[in-house]
């Protein structure tokens, strides 16, 4: 029996349980340009109509045509977990929710489904989307992350349990929420390198490779415009970024495992 323990994508047996772990107790690998991110973003809200699509990700941060700043009525949550790569914090935060029942363990992954709040524009929590699906008679939320408009990431449903959030899909996949309506916004530059820093992390512990088989918005499966038009008009190129930040992360731990 052979002792190497790498996969095919450059990463050991020990970096795999690492970064399950990571995602785990909260924190995540982050490259320093989050803090840029942060500098270029501005909330939004739906005006009156719809601005043209965006089609890449250089106007994501820019605010549209028809479209104003506005104050966010509900504060992204505080984290309680921050995880440091080269001198940059990256924020996730567990809400701890409550479930109604037991939820059921996902036997298998195989792909990761993109979806907006859609409705408003407004910041929205974990707890409060919990509530939401709770009166929708479901054991609770229904996504497993949530990105906010800050770039902090909240755990939903617990990452190994069935989700409730694409008919027909959820025994398979992950849901992940980019909090927003991008039917008329657009998602925050946190927000992309957020999402971006979260697939290549989840790519990464189910091995799946990046691509449009494996990443999807809502909208490919059911009849609905999630995750609006602004931001599903980006998902290809928000996965070729994914791709790349997975080859980053197999450079660095080569080096590592070289002793560079």
């Amino acid at each position: 029996m052979s002792t190497n323990t790498s996969d095919q994508n450059g990463f050991s047996r020990r970096d795999f349980l690492r970064l399950t772990f990571s995602l785990a107790v909260g924190t995540l690998l982050v490259p320093t340009d989050l803090v840029e991110a942060k500098r270029k973003s501005k909330t939004v809200e739906e005006v009156s109509e719809s601005p043209d699509v965006i089609t890449s990700l250089n106007d994501v941060g820019k605010k549209p045509k028809k479209l104003r700043t506005t104050s966010q009525i509900e504060a992204a949550p505080k984290p309680t977990q921050v995880g440091v790569l080269q001198g940059t914090q990256f924020k996730i935060l567990d809400p701890n929710l409550t479930f109604r029942s037991q939820l059921q363990t996902r036997r298998r992954t195989d792909g990761i489904i993109l979806h907006h709040i859609g409705g408003s524009d407004k910041e929205v929590s974990a707890a409060t989307v919990h509530q939401w699906h709770l009166r929708n008679g479901w054991h609770g939320i229904g996504y497993h992350f949530m990105v906010h408009k800050d770039g902090t990431i909240e755990r939903g449903r617990p990452l190994n349990k069935t989700g409730a959030h694409c008919s027909g899909e959820n025994d398979h996949t992950i849901g992940v929420n980019i909090v927003g309506n991008f039917q008329y916004a657009r998602p925050t530059a946190e927000q992309i390198l957020a999402a971006e820093i979260l697939l290549s992390n989840l790519c990464t512990m189910y091995r799946l490779q990046p691509g449009m088989t494996t990443i999807f918005g809502h909208r490919d499966f059911n009849r609905t415009e999630c995750p609006g038009g602004n931001f599903y008009s980006v998902i290809p190129e928000l996965i070729d970024r994914t791709k790349v930040r997975i080859e980053q992360y197999k450079e660095i731990n080569e080096k590592l495992r070289d002793g560079k």
